[in-house]
């Protein structure tokens, strides 16, 4: 299931790898000059590459990483399709450990990738045009070469991708699919606690990235058209449906709450009008192959105990004891056959406790609190009037709140007019068309008119790297008011000031 890696081998000498015959390490050097070009040398064996760089932390040190599929490389480097389990894994790590004299459990992991291929019972193509969204968000196409051959969604920390692997490996094995998660980033799997290669030998790391899997799957929509009874639909069920196969309408929905929405109106859909659910024969192949895949746990029998001297009638005699099970399993024998009877005896014979009936919680109205036994499960109102009301008060709420942070921001505007460095983005309305302005608070002298019509203020230059603070209604009419107020007391004293200038120069000339 585990194929592509990369490690950084901490205790691994450069000159452990040059010393070894198979491997060839290969540089860029100028023909020219002789002169080195690039420090790193690399080397390629089996589908794997080595990599020998110089720290960029400590000076005149080469580290060694390694990265590739390890798959491939247990298949002598052909090819990664076909059933990679549990045990070639491990087969796999003690080859590298004596090959290439790699220590799993100092090989740090950088990233790595699990997957799966699946022989479906139709073509794959058909299985990829059903593949809609993944989280509401429609997937990239993924190429080899000019080739399309699947669907890719890309994320910051991991990336799923679903592709046909018989093209993709140039193999003549057809109907073969591949789902596939890349972990870029070992945030993603932090939780896991994955530092080294030998950590992905626990079988519950096994256990746990087959889950995951198999939930990436379930969170990927897919339909196929002629699965549903389309002439049997209603007109809005109907344009509802073509709705939901479109890709572009599940990136149209931006909010959390409206892909919930979207979801369960397929979901009804899907109860009311679909004959047969593809995607599930798709998942009972995943799951059986994850189960093929998967470690078996074999509860083993521990060491037997060591010889012991036991004092009876023939005094330091050794007598060898039997091994016994592990304490979590009971040792079948003679002697616990009778007891094991008694208290199934003893279990049947206790009388079963009368369950407690529990009452069916009554939804009531969120608004009135009147009981909603003959409306749908999901209501949560009695009636349209108390659906608006309860949706009028959660707005009063909301703007109470951007009252509340619009006048702090503006006591806080208003102690840095002083300082003459605020740009003003002004919104306003002129004949039901909006306009946009952007300007010095030294510049606003605007009469009341105008004042009345203004909608939204941004305002920058408070603090480096502030964000922009935003005024609307009454806040943004009595800053622009205050502004004009001393803009204008700031004139008059210029003018009075020239005034007084003029006349002193008309007294003082002869």
């Amino acid at each position: 299931m585990i194929d592509g890696i990369k490690i950084y081998c901490e205790d691994l000498s450069p000159q452990t790898w040059e010393r070894m015959p198979y491997l060839s390490f290969i540089t860029i050097i100028n023909e020219q000059t002789g002169e080195i070009l690039n420090k790193k040398r690399y080397a390629q064996y089996q589908a794997l590459y080595l990599e020998i760089k110089p720290s960029t932390i400590i000076k005149n040190k080469d580290n060694c990483y390694l990265h590739g599929s390890i798959a491939k490389y247990h298949n002598n480097g052909l090819d990664n399709a076909y059933d990679y389990d549990y045990q070639a894994f491990q087969n796999t790590l003690t080859d590298l450990e004596n090959k290439l004299k790699i220590n799993p459990e100092k090989a740090q992991l950088k990233n790595f990738e699990f997957g799966i291929n699946i022989t479906l019972p139709f073509p794959v193509k058909t299985a990829l045009n059903h593949l809609k969204t993944y989280k509401s968000n429609s997937f990239s196409t993924m190429y080899t070469g000019r080739q399309n051959i699947g669907y890719i969604a890309d994320y910051q920390q991991y990336t799923l991708k679903i592709y046909n692997k018989s093209i993709q490996a140039k193999i003549n094995q057809p109907n073969l699919l591949r789902i596939e998660i890349q972990v870029k980033k070992m945030q993603y799997v932090k939780a896991l606690n994955i530092h080294t290669l030998a950590d992905l030998k626990k079988p519950e790391i096994w256990k746990y990235l087959a889950n995951h899997l198999l939930n990436l799957w379930a969170e990927c929509l897919y339909i196929n058209e002629k699965d549903f009874n389309y002439k049997t639909m209603s007109d809005r069920t109907q344009k509802k449906f073509l709705r939901f196969i479109d890709p572009r309408y599940w990136d149209s929905l931006k909010e959390k709450k409206q892909r919930l929405r979207a979801r369960q109106a397929y979901k009804e859909i899907c109860n009311l009008y679909q004959n047969k659910e593809e995607k599930q024969i798709i998942t009972t192949f995943i799951k059986e192959k994850l189960e093929k895949l998967k470690p078996k746990t074999v509860h083993q029998l521990t060491n037997p105990i060591p010889l012991k001297t036991v004092q009876n009638d023939k005094p330091n005699q050794k007598i060898k004891c039997p091994p016994f099970n592990p304490l979590d399993k009971e040792l079948i024998s003679t002697q616990n056959k009778n007891i094991n009877k008694d208290r199934f005896l003893l279990e049947n014979i206790k009388q079963k406790k009368p369950e407690k009936q529990t009452k069916k919680h009554i939804k009531k109205c969120l608004v009135c609190h009147q009981s909603l036994k003959n409306k749908n499960t999901h209501a949560k109102y009695c009636s349209k009037q108390c659906n608006n009301q309860y949706h009028t008060r959660k707005r009063k709420k909301m703007r109470q709140k951007i009252k509340i942070t619009q006048i702090k921001n503006l006591n806080r505007i208003i102690q840095q007019i002083p300082k003459n460095n605020l740009w003003l983005t002004i919104t306003y309305t002129n004949k039901k068309l909006t306009y946009t302005e952007t300007l010095h608070q030294s510049e606003i002298l605007s009469p009341a008119q105008w004042i009345n019509k203004i909608k939204q203020i941004e305002i920058k230059g408070i603090r480096k790297n502030s964000p922009i603070i935003i005024l609307t209604s009454l806040r943004a009419k009595k800053l622009i008011k205050q502004l004009t107020l001393i803009n204008q007391k700031h004139t008059k004293n210029t003018l009075n000031n020239q005034k007084n200038n003029r006349g002193g120069v008309l007294q003082s000339s002869p």
